[in-house]
């Protein structure tokens, strides 16, 4: 049976917030709740949902940046939340993360060519010191810089050839996954296509996994294999990116697909937007339907009391609504 590189089941991350009153309890915010995917070797999952769904508190569960409060990750058929400490550094050398901003994430004071070793004065046993200058010169020329600027520092270069920098440094540890968290969102739109046909030159030269986390739906459209919509921290809709960019089966998902860019005039004017009305509600309410019921025009009786599943449908497709699939999609006996 075929193992995918990444499993993660049910993962969730709770935070507890304290109380205004005084014999008041702890409130449980949940800025991830149950989310379930994989990822296989080579293959790229684009993450998309509005600003605070945890689309970035995800990220760094699945890299323990953060621990996770329950759930499973399994990486390369290992429980990866239940490494301990040397045997988690071990497991990082596989899995490496892009950060959003290009400017702080990386060190002001040290050099190129410092910054990429790095991963070997961690992972000494990669590489041979004396290989280390040869293979940075390697790693910046793979990223579209030159080897003369080993030498330089990070105040010397562009946002676009910084983020090109941190991509360098993720690739010296020979990773199977790339974890991406918005990390083109601050470089102007022609650095955008740039950066994103890079990661796509890489995966195609190297088979290594990404999750490519964005607002931009353009992007995730262009790069990702597969696409999940996150809402209040869970996944609404999952399943083959252009199924879903065509198709979008949950009323969340259309909304938020209706309102990305399009150049082409003629389509652009044709197609409705739809623009979601009613309160964003608190991640902290404990409701016992929908989390969209709120804002959801198809919304019913059964989702002011039943919070729906994941439901697997044709062509892979996941899609948490009770009103889903009315067409090609909906195959269980219920019909709805």
């Amino acid at each position: 049976m075929f193992e995918p590189l990444l499993s993660v089941k049910n993962l969730t991350k709770s935070y507890l917030i304290p109380s205004r009153g005084f014999l008041s309890k702890p409130l449980k915010l949940k800025a991830v709740d149950g989310v379930s995917f994989s990822v296989a070797a080579g293959e790229t999952l684009g993450i998309v949902g509005e600003s605070g769904c945890g689309k970035s508190t995800l990220a760094k569960c699945l890299a323990r940046l953060v621990e996770p409060t329950g759930g499973q990750v399994r990486f390369k058929q290992r429980d990866f939340l239940k490494l301990g400490a040397e045997d988690l550094r071990q497991a990082r050398r596989d899995i490496q993360f892009i950060f959003q901003d290009p400017y702080s994430s990386l060190n002001p004071h040290m050099t190129v060519a410092q910054i990429i070793s790095e991963t070997w004065v961690v992972f000494p046993d990669l590489l041979p010191k004396k290989a280390w200058r040869d293979r940075a010169s390697e790693l910046v020329q793979l990223v579209g810089l030159d080897a003369s600027d080993l030498d330089r520092y990070p105040h010397q270069f562009s946002g676009g050839q910084r983020q090109r920098i941190g991509i360098a440094r993720a690739l010296a540890s020979e990773p199977k996954l790339l974890i991406c968290d918005e990390a083109v969102s601050a470089l102007d739109v022609s650095v955008q296509a740039q950066v994103v046909n890079l990661f796509q030159d890489i995966q195609d030269r190297t088979g290594v996994a990404l999750i490519f986390i964005a607002h931009d739906l353009t992007i995730v459209r262009h790069i990702a294999n597969r696409t999940a919509v996150m809402y209040l921290g869970r996944v609404v809709e999952e399943g083959p990116s252009e199924d879903i960019f065509s198709n979008p089966e949950h009323p969340y998902s259309k909304a938020l697909i209706s309102a990305a860019p399009i150049l082409d005039p003629n389509i652009r004017a044709a197609r409705e937007i739809i623009n979601i009305s009613g309160e964003l509600p608190s991640p902290l309410e404990r409701t016992a339907g929908c989390k969209f019921l709120s804002r959801c025009w198809k919304a019913s009786d059964i989702c002011s009391s039943l919070e729906p599943d994941l439901e697997r449908f044709a062509s892979q497709r996941g899609v948490a609504c009770h009103h889903a699939g009315i067409g090609a999609y909906r195959t269980d006996k219920k019909g709805k």
